[in-house]
């Protein structure tokens, strides 16, 4: 039995001596005082505000901000071309509000054709262009077009141009929820 009594206590001997070569191998520090937890702590709230100060600055950006999808670019990409016998001009999109089967042709830049302005086109191509005056509701599409207009559109064999003041304008949809307002409106019953 001595031996395995030998051996424990080897054993023993050399955990105690490595345990103490850890200990003193091992840096010490001196613990933080009041003033350094202090100091560190109002380092640490400092860079937290500025880091909200900056994210509070910047713009939010949404992923499908409405007024930057499928926004056309350029002059071209949010105008209509009206092109006849190598002269063209160009109007806003949706100022045609009526366009005929047979004249679709006339729509869109050839090439070669000279860019006119709107009068001077319009005065050379009053054959086949009309115009009708828009009030600023209606451009808007707060107030549809008058029963008048929508009747002469029915009939008309001519490409019709919405103006206000002489000059193309766009004219948006009526919205639905105004028109629906007004026919349902319960003092007019």
């Amino acid at each position: 039995m001595k031996p395995i009594y030998v051996l424990v206590a080897a054993a023993a001997s050399l955990s105690a001596a490595s345990a103490q070569q850890v200990r003193a191998s091992a840096p010490t520090r001196d613990a933080a005082t009041h003033e350094q937890l202090l100091a560190q702590r109002q380092e640490l709230q400092r860079q937290a505000e500025e880091k909200a100060a900056t994210v509070a600055a910047s713009p939010v950006t949404l992923e499908k901000d409405p007024s930057k999808v499928n926004k056309p670019t350029g002059l071209i990409g949010r105008s209509e071309v009206l092109s006849y016998n190598g002269y063209a001009t160009l109007v806003p999109k949706r100022a045609i509000i009526h366009l005929p089967g047979s004249l679709g042709s006339r729509l869109g830049l050839g090439k070669g054709d000279k860019i006119q302005g709107w009068q001077e086109f319009y005065l050379s191509n009053r054959g086949w262009i009309s115009t009708v005056e828009v009030t600023p509701k209606q451009a808007e599409g707060k107030e549809p077009l008058s029963e008048e207009t929508l009747k002469t559109m029915g009939e008309s064999s001519s490409i019709i141009v919405a103006t206000y003041q002489g000059e193309p304008i766009s004219v948006l949809p009526v919205q639905a929820a105004q028109t629906e307002g007004a026919t349902s409106n319960p003092e007019s019953k």
